[in-house]
């Protein structure tokens, strides 16, 4: 069995790891931790044949499971993938060779400052909306509101207060 860590970005935070024996009176629990770029393979060789389960849990704070994949030279494998779990079920058979990837992807991070040009300063917010996550919300001249948020496309929207013009 052959982990391989591949994340976005690759900036050596480290990952957890633990491959576990699923075989009945099998060995205790394997921890073990890979990074990218740094160490990022971790081999298991001449395992007995059984039932293992390689779990990536608890992701370290702002990250999330992206992609597990696996590639084997067994025809008739049946092992298994679980993003929600952050893990893979592995049918070890003889002579099985299996690579399985973890993919991770780093949360961004946006966010929105309310700048205008003249008015007055006393004006109560200026209101905005957002798709997903980043809802409704108000903002006053010079207030900023930030967001943690997975990688995708967002819209926002700021409805504008009579006599001012969005430039």
């Amino acid at each position: 069995i052959t982990i391989i860590k591949s994340a976005n970005p690759a900036d050596d935070t480290l990952f957890d790891f633990a491959l576990i024996d699923q075989r009945p009176g099998g060995n205790p629990p394997v921890p073990f931790s890979l990074s990218d770029p740094g160490s990022k393979t971790q081999i298991f060789s001449n395992l007995p044949i059984g039932d293992y389960v390689v779990s990536e849990l608890p992701l370290p704070t702002g990250w999330f499971v992206d992609d597990i994949s696996c590639t084997t030279d067994d025809i008739n494998d049946t092992s298994s993938v679980s993003l929600t779990n952050g893990e893979v079920v592995i049918d070890l058979d003889e002579n099985e060779n299996i690579i399985c990837t973890f993919s991770n992807h780093k949360q961004a991070a946006l966010t929105i400052t309310k700048q205008a040009v003249g008015g007055a300063a006393s004006v109560p917010g200026f209101d905005f909306s957002g798709s997903g996550p980043i809802g409704n919300f108000s903002l006053s001249l010079g207030d900023s509101q930030s967001f943690d948020l997975f990688p995708g496309n967002y819209t926002i929207t700021e409805t504008l207060p009579a006599g001012w013009l969005l430039d």
